[in-house]
């Protein structure tokens, strides 16, 4: 086995540690609609949906609820300090009625 070959997973790693943080965020924000508005903390919330469906009965497959799960952790912290961050906003968005646009789940 080559350097070449050892490294392909560090590079894997670090590829998909860029791309998930804030993975909650994205799905609940981006989409047809409005990007702010109900609900708040609404990534976080998805976040612990994955975590938990790991656990529970409703899983399909033991490998799509592990990789969910660990998504959903490496998520979480990210998505919980950009909806922190965005709960205000959202709030406001919320009382005028507004209902964020994300992808359907």
């Amino acid at each position: 086995m080559g350097a070449a070959a050892a490294t392909r997973p560090v590079l894997l790693a670090a590829l998909a540690s860029l791309t998930l943080p804030a993975c909650g965020t994205l799905v609940t924000r981006l989409g047809d609609g409005p990007v702010f508005g109900a609900y708040p903390f609404e990534a976080v919330v998805l976040d612990v949906g994955l975590v938990g469906g790991a656990f529970g009965a409703e899983k399909n497959t033991q490998s799509r609820a592990d990789g969910e799960a660990w998504m959903g952790l490496v998520s979480l912290p990210f998505d919980l300090v950009l909806d922190a961050v965005l709960t205000p906003v959202d709030l406001v968005a919320w009382a005028f009625g507004v209902r964020k646009g994300g992808w359907p789940c």
